[in-house]
């Protein structure tokens, strides 16, 4: 009866781990955020987006099929911190490497006053 008990128990959390979603686990990585300008468009999560808004559009290692879709990240650049949530598809960002990142205009500017000489920064991020 024990092992039979311990059996299903051990096969259940095998199954559940097995299951789990890599990119769903907690993930914190560097990679260069460029910005853009939404303009009003709708993003990838299905919200219209304006320039201003703090948002971050997740390249295609990363977007899951949009499993994170309104999930906060914290991005970090040059001991400065700013708080985004996830609500669009980066396909250019795969170009930039691994955990690469597309800011919003206004989230750009609040994490680099001279972001638009510098273009693309190198930060550090993970989901809040």
């Amino acid at each position: 009866m024990f092992s039979k008990t311990f059996s299903a128990l051990f096969l259940t959390a095998l199954a559940s781990a097995v299951s789990a979603s890599p990119a769903l686990q907690a993930r914190q990585g560097s990679g260069i955020a460029s910005y853009y300008f939404p303009d009003g468009g709708i993003g990838a999560c299905g919200n219209a987006l304006q320039n201003g808004d703090f948002i971050v559009a997740l390249g295609t290692d990363t977007w899951d099929g949009g499993a994170h879709c309104g999930q906060t990240v914290d991005v970090q650049y040059q001991g400065t911190s700013i708080q985004v949530t996830v609500q669009d598809l980066c396909e250019g960002c795969a170009s930039r490497g691994a955990n690469g990142l597309d800011l919003s205009q206004g989230a750009m500017a609040a994490l680099d006053p001279n972001y638009v000489n510098d273009g693309v920064i190198s930060v550090v991020w993970s989901f809040a």
